[in-house]
Parts: structure tokens; sequence; C-alpha cells
């Protein structure tokens, strides 16, 4: 546990956070976490690729539990603010990263262009930032936003920006960075995951993966489907 808050830039001492620490229960022990473990089998043939593109673009794997925060790994998944796809780009960002949308492609909607996208888009802000819990940070409430925040707090430690009384992010973020930490808590359990009719998901991500396939122009789709 203090691993992955170390990879997030964050103290071990948000390991008492009373917040945190209610998702993180109210996730694992309630219904024996089989809302998580749901979502976690539904991905298991995007996980092992996204955590090869945030390899790449050296984004810590914790980032793959955002995607998870934001749409429970459903690339279909779409808000009433236009965000849409597995990371939720709205469509002001999903341009500046070179996704295409039109009325035929919404390229928010690829696994692998979208989590590229993403990828780039957490590393600028970390650069941005310098930390990356910030990084998350600006990704739920905007880099003005949070910019401002830290202006306004003369800080940018976590126990600061979480401030409750002084509001300085909004509630929605102060939520969000705990349930990315809890949610890659629970992920990487292996104890609980043992110990829980799920103890498979332990080594499917490993088994299954993504490939690309070239077509000839003008294959027909039931020969693609073979």
């Amino acid at each position: 546990e203090v691993d992955i808050l170390r990879s997030l830039d964050i103290e071990s001492s948000f390991l008492y956070d009373p917040i945190m620490n209610k998702m993180k229960d109210k996730n694992t022990y309630q219904a024996d976490g089989k809302l998580f473990f749901k979502a976690m089998d539904d991905a298991y043939i995007f996980i092992p690729t996204i955590k090869k593109i945030l390899v790449k673009y050296d984004v810590p794997q914790e980032f793959l539990y955002l995607a998870m925060a934001e749409s429970n790994f459903k690339l279909k998944a779409y808000s009433k603010k236009r965000a849409v796809g597995l990371w939720q780009f709205m469509p002001s960002t999903a341009k500046l990263f070179h996704l295409k949308i039109d009325k035929y492609v919404d390229e928010r909607r690829d696994l692998v262009k979208s989590t590229q996208a993403e990828a780039k888009y957490l590393a600028y802000l970390h650069k941005r930032f310098g930390k990356w819990y910030l990084a998350a940070i600006a990704y739920n409430c905007g880099e003005g936003r949070l910019f401002r925040a830290i202006k306004k707090a003369k800080s940018d430690e976590l126990s600061v920006l979480l401030d409750s009384r002084k509001q300085y992010i909004p509630k929605e973020s102060r939520f969000y960075i705990r349930k990315i930490v809890a949610l890659a808590m629970i992920g990487n359990d292996e104890d609980f995951l043992l110990k829980s009719e799920y103890q498979y998901l332990l080594n499917r991500a490993s088994a299954y993966s993504v490939a690309t396939v070239k077509v000839r122009r003008g294959d027909s789709l039931g020969r693609i489907s073979k």
C-alpha cells in the first residue's frame, strides 16, 4: 500500500485518511466486492494493453484505476457533459491529443488510441504540476482550476488541497483522488483476491491481450470475422 502511494507521490500518512479507507472498505467488503471484481472481469482483455501503454509513456500503473473510476472500463461510456469512452475525454481535450471525432468515428472509444492519448495527457500534466496526484486532480477538475487552488492554498500538498473546510478544490476532485487510491489498493490486495472467488483474475490479466490484424482493402466482414 505504501508503494502504491509512493508511485503517486503521496505521503504514507495518507494510509490513515478516513474517507479513503471508508471507500476501500465499502468496495472490498460489502457484497464481497462484487461490483469491483465484475468491472475487472469485464475488462480482462483490455488491462494488459492499458498497462503496456502506460509503461511506454512512464505513467504509473495505478492510473489503470483512473479508467475504472471514470467509466468502469466501458468503451462506450457517455456522460451528460459529452465525455466519452474509457477515459471520458471531453471533445476539446480529445482533439488536442489528435483523437478523431466525426459523424463516422469517435476515437475516444478506441481502446489503443484513447489510452495513448490519456497517457500523453497524464505525462503532460505531471510535467506541468510535478506530482502524479496533482496530474490526477487536474484531469478531473481542469488545469486552471487546480492552478488557482494551489495559488490560493499556497501549497500543492495533498493534505492541504483536500481540506474540506477551505474547499480549495471541488468536492468531486477531493473524492476522485481518494477513489483512485482505494481502487488501486483493492486491485493489488493479493490476499483478498486469493480468499475470494475471483482469484483467477490474478493470472487472467496477463493471459489475454489485444492484437492488431491488418486486412486487405475490400475484405468482407465475413472473412474478417473468420
